[in-house]
């Protein structure tokens, strides 16, 4: 019962990595790019770009 355990806890933190990674390489934004416009510069709390 215990290396089933381990393996379920294994499992769960194999999964949380891939999904992790998987979001990562979804982001289109350059790091530390704003959130909202995509620009440079400036952290999205101060975007003056966006409208809405």
């Amino acid at each position: 019962k215990t290396l089933d355990l381990e393996n379920d806890v294994f499992q769960d933190i194999l999964k949380n990595v891939k999904q992790k990674n998987l979001n990562k390489s979804n982001s289109s934004l350059a790091r530390g790019a704003c959130k909202k416009c995509g620009e440079m510069g400036h952290l999205s709390k101060d975007c003056r770009n966006f409208v809405g």
